[in-house]
């Protein structure tokens, strides 16, 4: 991309007041987890709209690679790709010291790890989040920190019964962010370790603000969803893996699968379009004066839905943006445990109050959850189906040859065993001729099936089998040739050969004789005959 073909920075050309009216300088902003969903969104925001300078931190950059690798000649200089993990790189306190702004996004903060790899979700979203806190405070570095409305666990309304009128009133279910308790599950419940570990980090960062005077704004996201959410599994995520609500859902809607709804899909949610969320995140990052010390709420109240109606939503939407039509059964129930495991256990509304940031900020939220699902899902679409369908037709084909050779195992096993149970029963009291039927059935059981011969033999191929001898009756052999009939004639020629010698040497005695009678002087043979 050319920089002829891009328009300036717009702080090149006009300048950006904040919403007190104060010129808004270029600021240098370290982005912990720039790669990621949030991250990828924020830093086409800020390079699009502001003159800001951002260093993006992560360990993958698939998302900001058209940003990044390389950058575009129109943003040189303004945007910087670090590769680094934050557990253990000495790196990063450089990056900060050099920022005036940290964005923290690094956090473990799918639901399915919550209860399998609870250890892994603490230490991401608790340890390692702490020296970010700690380089922040000592360096004099504004923090603009990512938690989670799942720091509110439960609500007040869920423990009261189930048909009792004070669970329709908002303040048993609307989330405030200076009012409401934070009331997690038993520690058994080890899905509430993600929500517990950011607020762990939520209470350090306060306590530095107020002690160490950080400068500081936490958000809490309400459900943000859009375009490169999390990742669809065996294509650019583990095949293993299970993704948030509309990533796992869309999974199922390419695959042609039933979407799993997890207790019934009884869950209510609010949905926020990722734009709209990424907006607030800006007003934050351009008004310090009002957004330091805060914590904000971003979600849609207007957008609540069940899970279950969420999931009806997506499969219509769908059928409208790949023209495929639903399946007759499009929808599924499925148990917690046996979609997440042991330990899990969930909230039943997540609503939020969105006074403090409209009165600080003057944010709302504009995009409908159809809207915002119809520009997702065809995102989904046109970046996922084709790689799905390759998917699907490899994994068919291996599943075919799978199946042959799970076959031919069997075949062979069924073989083998019937060959020891023809030894175990037989040899004892078989006949020498059983016996050697046995030992032929044993030797065709034991011969590769006929795909693994070759057409040329080679060394390692046993020879061809020749064809058995054929066994004659004892009755059908021919007696042995008797004695004068050794010689006796095999052809018509020789038939003729031996008669002409015959009555040649008959003629040539006849002859003889009557020589002899001439030559004697009484007219009798020498031998006295007469």
């Amino acid at each position: 991309m050319s920089s002829s073909s891009s328009p300036p920075p717009p702080a090149a050309s006009t300048a950006r007041l904040d919403l007190d009216g104060n010129p808004i300088a270029p600021l240098t902003i370290c982005m912990i987890g720039a790669g990621g969903f949030i991250g990828s969104h924020l830093c086409e925001k800020l390079m699009a709209e502001t003159a800001h300078v951002v260093y993006a931190v992560d360990v993958y950059c698939d998302k900001i690679r058209h940003l990044v690798d390389p950058a575009p000649p129109h943003l040189h200089g303004r945007i910087s790709f670090h590769r680094l993990n934050i557990k253990n790189d000495s790196r990063l306190e450089g990056l900060i010291k050099m920022a005036d702004l940290t964005i923290n996004l690094a956090a473990i903060c799918t639901p399915a790890d919550y209860n399998t790899r609870p250890l892994d979700t603490i230490y991401s979203n608790f340890i390692d989040a702490l020296p970010v806190v700690k380089y922040c405070s000592e360096n004099n570095k504004r923090l603009i920190h990512f938690s989670t409305c799942e720091v509110y666990g439960k609500t007040i309304g869920s423990f009261l019964p189930t048909d009792h009128p004070l669970r329709k009133e908002p303040e048993f279910y609307v989330l405030k962010e200076d009012e409401s308790p934070c009331i997690f599950g038993p520690i058994v419940k080890q899905r509430w370790s993600y929500a517990c570990a950011k607020q762990l980090i939520e209470r350090l960062i306060f306590a530095e603000g107020a002690e160490n005077g950080l400068e500081f704004t936490i958000v809490r996201p309400f459900n943000w969803i859009g375009p490169r959410m999390d990742f669809i599994p065996g294509v650019d995520g583990p095949s293993e893996g299970v993704p948030r609500v509309l990533a796992c859902f869309s999974n199922n809607l390419l695959r042609r699968e039933p979407l799993k709804l997890v207790d019934g899909g009884q869950s209510q949610r609010t949905f926020v379009y990722i734009k709209d969320a990424i907006e607030a995140v800006h007003l934050m990052i351009e008004n310090p004066a009002r957004a330091n010390g805060q914590i904000f709420n971003v979600g849609n109240p207007n957008n609540e839905v069940t899970v279950r109606q969420l999931a009806k939503m997506m499969t219509e939407v769908y059928a409208n943006v790949s023209g495929e039509p639903p399946l007759d059964e499009p929808m599924i129930d499925v148990s917690s445990k046996q979609f997440y495991g042991e330990g899990y256990d969930d909230s039943d509304k997540r609503i939020p109050d969105m006074t403090i940031i409209n009165k600080q900020l003057g944010w709302n939220p504009k995009t409908p959850l159809k809207d915002l699902l119809e520009t997702t899902l065809t995102y989904q679409h046109k970046t996922y189906k084709e790689a799905i369908k390759r998917q699907m037709s490899q994994a068919s084909a291996s599943k075919s040859l799978a199946r042959r050779d799970e076959a031919r195992g069997e075949e062979r096993r069924r073989r083998g065993e019937e060959s020891e149970n023809r030894k175990a029963m037989g040899n004892a009291g078989s006949s020498p001729e059983q016996a050697a039927g046995n030992n032929k059935e044993d030797a065709e059981a034991s011969r590769p099936p006929p795909s693994t011969v070759r057409f040329y033999p080679s060394a390692d191929q046993p020879k061809a089998r020749q064809p058995p001898p054929i066994k004659l009756e004892e009755e059908d052999v021919p007696p042995p040739p008797a004695a004068d009939e050794e010689m006796a004639p095999r052809n018509l020629w020789q038939v003729y050969a031996l008669g002409a010698f015959i009555v040649l040497r008959w003629a040539w005695v006849k002859w003889k004789e009557s020589k002899d009678r001439d030559d004697s002087p009484d007219g009798r043979s020498p031998d006295g005959s007469s």
